[in-house]
């Protein structure tokens, strides 16, 4: 699935989520997905909607990568995904307040060589 296909997945997701779509419904919460390639997401800057949000990490590339979120104080939440060549997706839903956030990779050297990006959380 390239790049621009998950983006639209995903803008379908949240806008399936905010209007009650079927799989919204579901999964009890916004849909979105984030792709993992090389040593990056897909995007350096997302936005979600506050409350539950089922997330997936997809594998684009070779590597195995991680996703877990950390709150403005730098606190990991009790959420991690993991991808690799075996297991090309995986996802999970977490409840998250209106504020700021990070999606980083914990896999050893991903976060050092620039692997994380910023979550806009929006309230309403």
């Amino acid at each position: 699935m390239t790049r621009t296909m998950l983006r639209l997945a995903a803008a379908l997701g949240v806008l399936a989520g905010c209007g009650g779509g079927a799989d919204a419904a579901d999964s009890g919460g916004a849909a979105f997905i984030v792709g993992a390639e090389d040593i990056r997401f897909d995007s350096d800057e997302y936005r979600l909607p506050a409350g539950e949000v089922t997330i997936e990490l997809v594998q684009e590339g070779v590597l195995p990568h991680s996703l877990l979120i950390e709150d403005a104080d730098g606190n990991a939440l009790d959420f991690r995904l993991l991808v690799n060549a075996a297991e090309l997706s995986d996802a999970g839903s977490v409840t998250l307040d209106a504020g700021s956030y990070v999606f980083f990779c914990d896999i050893a050297g991903h976060r050092a060589a620039g692997m994380e990006s910023v979550v806009v959380v929006d309230g309403g």
